[in-house]
């Protein structure tokens, strides 16, 4: 059907015993537009914001909203999913009344994100992300979606920071995240999950980055969602302190305690997390969407240079939006209330990837917060990191 165009419509039944029946006419005009497409736009200059597409009254519950799709399960390790959790109560089963298992015994604590499409502009003073749930014109798939050249229906991102069981790590409920080891070790231990498992990836964050931000409807997170457990040395808190909210994100009262988006219990602050699928050199990014050759050091391959490099440590005040990611370009005249409002570490060399903050960094942490500061032998009490699939 053609947008903005008049069309008429006749059906009748028919039987082969008593004949047919009269014509039914139907007269009507289709939408003068065919999308599904919502985003925001990023004023850089003048730091505003501004809502586009169509207009998202509720995330929660818009038919048209990505959003309200995402929702906590527990995943066997095939892939599938064994069983959803309640949206109001992650103690039990979707029904609300059978008790769930969040130990990990049952399988991984996971937050299903359906496929979506996108468009990224990166004009100065219109910076826009855009997404559907349906193809449109000039949006692709959203990279994410994309594993070792197949495109999937679903991704999985941790619920819980990634605690370690024999040699998995794994996202279960009531322990403490894991930390104090390299990314390769918790790559190793990632993957020993099974086929399609691997530490959260460059993409898949980014694609929970942009549901985040269209969302909240700017890149202070924490503004909206709270500070999370960002004072003090308290590295790594017990898992499941979200469980009583269930798929909901949490209120801008949570400061110095948990933190969650949609499910994602701790998305920021508490403990770095190591980031697959991305690394740095001299400052320039490398991506791959490989996940067979996710590797540290790596800069050939796979992994091609997004042809942007990172500046130097600060508050971020720019960022390159594209299909790449959201990567920062500028960390001279941000704040903890300005422009992007979540801090940048970059040192030169060769550099792996972490994300979100810690606690004792304060207002640094938050939703864009990316670090570069790390080589790839460094591990620490503050560093940690999830599972995906």
């Amino acid at each position: 059907l053609v947008e903005s165009t008049e069309y008429r419509f006749r059906a009748r039944h028919n039987s082969t015993n008593y004949g047919s029946s009269a014509w039914v006419e139907v007269i009507g005009t289709t939408k003068d537009v065919f999308t599904q497409a919502y985003g925001l736009t990023w004023n850089n200059t003048a730091d505003t914001y501004t809502r586009t597409g169509l207009t998202i009254s509720n995330f929660s519950t818009d038919a048209i909203s990505v959003q309200r799709l995402m929702r906590r399960c527990v995943l066997n390790v095939n892939g599938t999913v064994n069983y959803y959790l309640s949206a109001t109560d992650s103690t039990k089963r979707e029904d609300g009344i059978t008790a769930s298992d969040l130990t990990g015994a049952s399988g991984n604590v996971m937050v299903e994100i359906p496929k979506f499409y996108c468009k990224y502009d990166n004009t100065t003073g219109a910076k826009n992300m855009s997404i559907s749930l349906i193809p449109e014109a000039g949006y692709v798939v959203h990279p994410a979606f994309v594993k070792n050249g197949v495109e999937v229906p679903y991704r999985y991102y941790r619920a819980y920071k990634g605690s370690v069981s024999g040699t998995k790590l794994i996202s279960r409920s009531g322990v403490a995240a894991a930390s104090s080891e390299t990314i390769a070790a918790f790559r190793t231990k990632a993957k020993a999950n099974g086929t399609g498992w691997g530490l959260v990836d460059w993409n898949l964050l980014f694609a929970v980055q942009t549901l985040c931000f269209i969302e909240i409807g700017t890149f202070n997170s924490q503004s909206i969602l709270g500070n999370g457990n960002d004072t003090g040395a308290d590295y790594g808190m017990t898992t499941g302190g979200s469980n009583s909210i269930g798929n909901a994100s949490s209120p801008s009262t949570n400061d110095d305690t948990w933190m969650s988006y949609r499910g994602i219990e701790n998305f920021y602050a508490d403990i770095f997390e190591w980031i697959d699928g991305i690394n740095f050199s001299e400052r320039l990014v490398y991506t791959s969407n490989t996940q067979s050759t996710f590797a540290s050091d790596v800069f050939t391959g796979a992994y091609t240079s997004t042809g942007v490099t990172l500046p130097s440590s600060g508050y971020i005040k720019d960022m390159s939006f594209s299909i790449k990611g959201f990567i920062p370009t500028n960390s001279t005249g941000g704040s903890d209330s300005t422009y992007v409002t979540d801090y940048v570490y970059s040192n030169a060399g060769a550099r792996v990837a972490a994300f979100g903050g810690y606690a004792g960094h304060g207002l640094l942490c938050g939703a864009a917060y990316l670090s570069a500061t790390y080589d790839s032998a460094y591990a620490g009490a503050h560093v940690g990191a999830g599972i995906s699939f």
